[in-house]
């Protein structure tokens, strides 16, 4: 039994140093075998009775004994809190080390995502200044294509420009009674500034000042600017203005008011179809007068054949006269001879008695005249042709003078066509041919872009009317030009 005893007593003393010897070796399992060995330890001093043992001992040794055990168990504790020591250290150093990179990851990703979401708002910022700065150029060129807006459509339908003129210094005189009784601009009573109420009101009312003076000089370029082709963006210029010039009095509470506004867009508007009215009375006065000098070259046509009728109807009865003198004294055969030729004589009377007729027709009936179709290839291309009415008596004369400095190259004639109601005959084929129209604004300028063979065909059905048709235009100028181009060009 003994012997037992003795032998676990030394082998549990053995596993002690054992587990003391892991715990030097393996730091991370250091807490454990110390404990372990600690155990082992003590049912080791159990078993082998230590004290027993002690008992035999020399004093110099058991002091040698007891002072190794003391330091062995003092380096057992060292060795101990070195180990939790270096193991809580490198724990919380990986620790330490992983949430530094925990918070050196969280803020690069923060401040990733504040780059971000700074890109996409500047995006947005670019992207909003783009449509301002698109509208803006919109709004300030004069360039844009009047079918893209669709033509204007007057507010005012008034029959002359003075009536216009009259509504447009009404409008204007509106205005100005809205600014001397302050209506024009609106504003916060009693503002502060950082002043005394005095030099406050002084100060608003100068600020108003300064918007309506900018804002009525916007208004005056853009109104003096306007044109058939940028109405549209005039209005949307002026609106912008009034925007703009209240966003920057805002910061002490002062605006021009929306009836202010609505009385410029009334000005606009009146402005506008002011100078459209103008431009038609003097499209209207041009024609009028045209005609004037139709009629008076009609009258000197009429003036000077009439006179050359007279004449030659006088001339005639002289001869007449003057032959009946010689038949008293003539024999039979030469009285036959001066019957036939006073005959003759009086037969010539009557035919330019007939043209008498026919001249106080034409100044009587204001319809009848001339329908003629021309065209000018050098000057307009083919296929573009200007159907027109002439009263003349010689109806070449009028596209003679059609033909003059105002285009390069002579009209060439397709078709004259004398009709007692010619304006009644033109109005027809203009109607006929009103969506060839190559200027469908203005409808007194007479061009049509249409094919000859349409033309043709239209002119057949007036079956009452003497028609001479031609096809080809001669352009002879036009043609000859075109040769000389085409040697230079080979000699060059």
């Amino acid at each position: 039994m003994k012997f037992l005893k003795t032998f676990f007593g030394i082998l549990f003393l053995a596993m002690s140093v054992a587990f003391i010897s892991i715990a030097y070796t393996q730091k991370g399992t250091a807490p454990v075998s110390l404990t372990v060995a600690t155990v082992f330890a003590l049912l080791s001093f159990k078993l082998l009775n230590i004290k027993e043992i002690f008992k035999n001992v020399d004093k110099t040794e058991l002091y040698d004994l007891k002072k190794e055990r003391d330091f062995l168990q003092s380096e057992c504790a060292r060795l101990s809190a070195i180990s939790q020591s270096t193991e809580d250290d490198d724990t919380i150093k990986v620790l330490r080390d992983l949430i530094e990179k925990k918070n050196q990851l969280d803020k690069d990703c923060q401040e990733q995502y504040n780059e971000l979401k700074n890109l996409k708002d500047e995006i947005e910022h670019l992207k909003n200044k783009k449509t301002e700065l698109e509208q803006m150029s919109l709004i300030y060129s004069n360039q844009i294509n009047v079918l893209e807006y669709g033509l204007y459509t007057p507010r005012y339908k008034f029959i002359t420009s003075s009536t216009y003129k009259a509504k447009l210094d009404e409008i204007r005189n509106t205005q100005a009674t809205l600014i001397k009784s302050n209506y024009a601009v609106t504003g916060i009573e009693n503002f502060k500034i950082d002043r005394n109420k005095a030099q406050d009101e002084q100060v608003v009312k100068q600020v108003s000042k300064l918007m309506l003076r900018a804002f009525n000089g916007e208004c005056d370029a853009s109104i003096y600017n306007i044109k058939y082709n940028n109405f549209s963006n005039i209005e949307k210029r002026i609106r912008k203005s009034f925007e703009v010039i209240n966003k920057i009095g805002s910061e002490i509470h002062v605006s021009i008011t929306f009836e202010y506004l609505d009385l410029k867009i009334q000005e606009l508007h009146l402005a506008y179809e002011y100078e459209l009215k103008i431009q038609e009375e003097k499209e209207i006065l041009r024609e009028q007068r045209e005609k004037d000098r139709e009629e008076r070259a009609l009258q000197k046509e009429i003036e000077l054949k009439r006179q050359k009728i007279t004449k030659e109807v006088t001339h005639i009865n002289n001869a007449i006269n003057s032959l009946k003198e010689k038949l008293q004294n003539a024999t039979d055969e030469e009285k036959e001879n001066i019957e036939k030729t006073i005959s003759e004589l009086q037969n010539s009377i009557n035919d330019y008695e007939e043209q008498q007729k026919e001249l106080d027709y034409r100044i009587e009936n204001v319809g009848a005249g001339y329908v003629y179709i021309i065209s000018n290839i050098g000057a307009f291309g083919e296929n573009v042709f200007k159907i027109g009415v002439t009263r003349r008596l010689e109806p070449l004369e009028r596209i003679s003078e059609l033909s003059s400095a105002s285009v390069p190259f002579k009209f060439d004639v397709h078709a004259l066509i004398f009709s007692y109601k010619a304006y009644e005959l033109e109005t027809a084929l203009h109607k006929r041919f009103e969506k060839n129209r190559i200027n469908l604004v203005n409808n007194r300028k007479e061009f049509f872009k249409v094919d000859i063979n349409e033309i043709e065909k239209e002119l057949e059905k007036y079956k009452d009317l003497t028609i001479e048709f031609t096809k080809q235009a001669d352009a002879e100028e036009y043609r000859e030009t075109l040769s000389i181009l085409r040697a230079n060009s080979k000699t060059v």
